[in-house]
């Protein structure tokens, strides 16, 4: 597994004029478990969202699990592309998890962000 910082650029003169968008690895049968986790260390960027994809384009699944601002909600309607909401909140935590890999990735997703709205689940990046 990883830890990764992730630094935007809000407020400063190379304020991004795109959403942040990630590609995770690939994991292969027999790997599951594999985790990684995001840290967002500084704002992304004015009205931008944070999309986090699998490695494959299609047949891959995400189970999202979130606590915003006190708040629980999931998103368990399938797809292959994490999109937090805009302007996700410095501190926030966004874990990813394995648990089945191969052609049809199963990700379990848990999102803690002190933000008053989380994410969602998408089938394409925007």
């Amino acid at each position: 597994g990883a830890l990764i910082k992730v630094h935007g650029a809000a407020g400063t003169t190379e304020d991004p004029v795109a959403d942040l968008n990630i590609t995770l690895p690939a994991v292969p049968l027999g790997c599951e478990g594999f985790h990684v986790e995001f840290v967002i260390c500084t704002a992304i960027g004015t009205a931008k969202n944070l999309e986090i994809k699998t490695n494959g384009d299609s047949g891959d699944n995400m189970y999202l699990y979130v606590n915003h601002n006190g708040t629980s909600a999931v998103d368990v309607s399938g797809g292959d592309v994490f999109r937090s909401s805009n302007n996700l909140g410095v501190g926030s935590l966004i874990r990813f998890t394995c648990a089945q890999g191969g052609d049809a990735e199963l990700w379990i997703v848990e999102l803690l962000t002190p933000t008053a709205t989380g994410g969602t689940i998408e089938t394409t990046i925007a």
